[in-house]
C-alpha cells in the first residue's frame, strides 16, 4: 500500500480510537480565523487555544532536562500509533493540530533537531507527495529541540506556498541554471529564499551553499535559526526557506505581552493564537513588528 494511503487510514482510525485527537481536530472545524492584508501577501491569524502547550512551551536546557521526551517511543501516549519510514523515522498523528491533517514524523533515535538532515526532508516530501513537509529550527519554533522530527500537513494551507510567484516576481535571483531556481524575497516582510528544482542533488548543493558558503548566512547551521518548507508537485521540489535572527520576538516577554512564537506555520503567514485577546488584538503593525525583530 502506498505511504500516502498508509498515512491517511492511520489518521481516520486515530481520530476515532483516541479521544484527544477526535477532540482537538473536531475543534479545528471551528477555529476562528481572521485575515490582515499587505501589499504583497496576507496573513492569517488562528484562534487556536489548544496549541498553548506549543506556543508557550519551556525550551531551556534546564527545562528540556526536567521533562520526559514526548517523541520518544517509550514515552507516547499508548493511544499514539505510528506508521514506520525507512527504519528511521515514526509518522505520528499530531494532537494538537493547527493543519486539517498534521503529522510529527520523529527520528526513531534521540537526537537533536538539525537542519543536517535535510535531504532526508527532501525524501519525504517526494514520497509524502499529498502533503508539505516542515521543519523548525533548534532556536524558532520546536518544541521538542532535542529530539529531531519534522511535520507533515495539508499543502496549500501554509500561506506563503501561496504566494510563490509573488515572491519570484518581487524577488532577487540567487541562482538560475538547467534544473534550478532560487530567489530571495525583497518585499516579503520576511527573509525568505524559494528554491525550486527536479533535481535532488542540486537541491542539497543548493542548500548548502546558501547556510554555509554565503557569508552573511554563516551563522544559520551554528544557531539553527531556520524555518523550512517543503513540498513536491509533478515530480519538482518546492523548497521554501525563512532565516531567522531571533526565537521569539519582544511582543513575548513585555508586560502587555502577546504570546505568538512564530514557528514555521506563523513564518509561512498563519499566526497561531492560543489566547483570544491576542486574535482579537493583533493588527498589521504588530505583525511587520514580529516578522521583523526575528528576521534575519
Amino acid at each position: 500500500m502506498d505511504i500516502n494511503s498508509k498515512l491517511s487510514r492511520l489518521f481516520d482510525r486515530q481520530i476515532i480510537d483516541w479521544p484527544l485527537a477526535r477532540d482537538n481536530y473536531s475543534a479545528l472545524k471551528n477555529v476562528e480565523e481572521r485575515e490582515i492584508v499587505f501589499d504583497n501577501c496576507l496573513v492569517r491569524l488562528q484562534y487556536n487555544p489548544a496549541r498553548i502547550l506549543s506556543t508557550g512551551a519551556k525550551i531551556s536546557k534546564k527545562d528540556i532536562e526536567k521533562r520526559a521526551c514526548f517523541l520518544c517511543s517509550k514515552n507516547r501516549p499508548q493511544e499514539q500509533e505510528s506508521i514506520d519510514y525507512q527504519g528511521k523515522y515514526d509518522l505520528l498523528i499530531n494532537p494538537f493540530p493547527i493543519m486539517p491533517k498534521h503529522f510529527t514524523i520523529a527520528h526513531k533515535e534521540h537526537i537533536a533537531q538539525s537542519a543536517d538532515f535535510f535531504p532526508d526532508m527532501l525524501s519525504l516530501a517526494y514520497d509524502l507527495y499529498d502533503y508539505s513537509i516542515v521543519y523548525n529550527g533548534a532556536e524558532c519554533g520546536a518544541s521538542a529541540p532535542d529530539h529531531h522530527h519534522f511535520q507533515a500537513g495539508t499543502k496549500d494551507f501554509i500561506q506563503t506556498e501561496l504566494e510563490l510567484a509573488n515572491i519570484i516576481k518581487n524577488g532577487d535571483s540567487l541562482d538560475v541554471r538547467e534544473g534550478l531556481i532560487a530567489y530571495k524575497s525583497l518585499d516579503y516582510m520576511r527573509s525568505t529564499i524559494l528554491i525550486k528544482s527536479y533535481n535532488k542533488e542540486l537541491l542539497i548543493e543548493a542548500f548548502n551553499n546558501i547556510l554555509s558558503n554565503k557569508v552573511e548566512y554563516s551563522n544559520i547551521h551554528k544557531d539553527a535559526k531556520l524555518n523550512i518548507i517543503v513540498r513536491v508537485d509533478n515530480g519538482v521540489w518546492t523548497v521554501i526557506i525563512f532565516l531567522r535572527k531571533a526565537h521569539r520576538p519582544s511582543h513575548y516577554t513585555r508586560e502587555d505581552n502577546i504570546m505568538i512564537s512564530p514557528g514555521v506555520i506563523d513564518m509561512g503567514g498563519v499566526f497561531i493564537c492560543p489566547r483570544k485577546e491576542d486574535f482579537l488584538n493583533i493588527t498589521s503593525e504588530h505583525i511587520k513588528e514580529i516578522f521583523r525583530e526575528v528576521s534575519l
